[in-house]
């Protein structure tokens, strides 16, 4: 196991040797790390998403696929603590993936509050709603 890697929900020292390594270093790693986002409230949330929250448009690719999954609790943890709180804003793929969920979301998505979320990552980077 990679130590930049959490061992389990409640690892708390992982971050120290992610923090240390730039994006191209663990590049092939960032679809495992977008998976402890799978439930917001896990405690490695803070740290993988204080790392990844730089680098969004780095990994879209990565996000569009959590985005175009059926997991609508990871696809909200991905929406709130990625997109909507990164410092950059999202690049237009990205954006255009958040338009659809606003503008034709399923069920699914529309029970999961994500056109809520998708709203505000809206109106923050686009202005379009």
């Amino acid at each position: 196991m990679k130590p930049y890697i959490p061992k389990n929900k409640s690892d708390e020292e992982f971050h120290l040797f992610l923090n240390k390594k730039k994006i191209n270093e663990i590049r092939e790693d960032v679809y495992l790390l977008l998976e402890w986002l799978q439930d917001i409230n896990w405690p490695v949330v803070k740290y993988v998403s204080a790392y990844l929250n730089e680098y969004t448009n780095e990994i879209a690719d990565d996000i569009i696929k959590v985005l175009n999954g059926t997991d609508e609790e990871w696809k909200y943890s991905i929406m709130h603590t990625l997109i909507l709180n990164s410092n950059k804003k999202p690049n237009e793929f990205i954006l255009n993936r958040i338009k659809k969920i606003y503008y034709s979301p399923t069920e699914e998505e529309k029970y999961a509050e994500l056109v809520e979320i998708a709203e505000d990552i809206l109106n923050k980077y686009d202005g379009s709603c």
